[in-house]
């Protein structure tokens, strides 16, 4: 069992690592509003089960409390089982809901698609053709990730600035920012 704590502890120390490094989080934010709140609660446990947040600070913890107490306190592998999985899994909850419900203190407002048309953006995740990739929109300085199309069979590179055209589904349709300055006619830039 200590072999499996080493491992977990690391794998869990190195996302966090990896996560404060890179910036890296779940998606925070805004979601869309759906007309279907019925499963909200099951949907939000299940959410943070499955959240990249959860398992990082459920191995972090897990490894490090069972490498800890197996090498530190001398109780029994069936104890010190039953300790890890209970810091691990606290650990998990606890922060995930936090960071669920910080999401949600800093939104003010659910956004709908149709708010979104016209909004400017940058690609976070390569979009080409046939294959979506993702955008991150700035709404008043709150963020909002995407999952996004390009218009036509354009490749989007990380980083290239987007205008959200309209939605295909639950995907942002969107096109190069520069490609719609183009296509202003040289009058309305002044006035419009």
């Amino acid at each position: 069992m200590l072999s499996i704590y080493v491992v977990l502890a690391i794998v869990g120390g190195g996302l966090l690592v990896l996560s404060m490094v890179s910036g890296a989080h779940d998606s925070g934010g805004h979601e869309l509003s759906h007309a279907d709140h019925g499963t909200e609660a099951a949907a939000s446990i299940i959410g943070m089960v499955a959240s990249l947040r959860f398992w990082t600070y459920f191995c972090a913890f897990f490894g490090v409390a069972g490498l800890l107490l197996s090498l530190l306190a001398g109780l029994g592998s069936g104890v010190v089982l039953g300790l890890s999985l209970f810091m691990g899994l606290s650990a998990g909850v606890i922060i995930a809901s936090l960071a669920r419900a910080l999401n949600r203190s800093q939104s003010t407002s659910t956004v709908g698609q149709a708010e979104l048309a016209g909004r400017s953006g940058e690609v976070l995740v390569e979009i080409a053709p046939g294959r979506p990739g993702k955008v991150r929109l700035d709404l008043g300085g709150e963020l909002l990730d995407l999952p996004a199309i390009a218009d036509g069979a354009l490749a989007l590179p990380a980083g290239a600035r987007i205008v959200v055209l309209s939605f295909e589904g639950e995907r942002a349709l969107v096109t190069p920012e520069a490609a719609l300055l183009d296509a202003t006619p040289r009058g309305e830039e002044e006035h419009g």
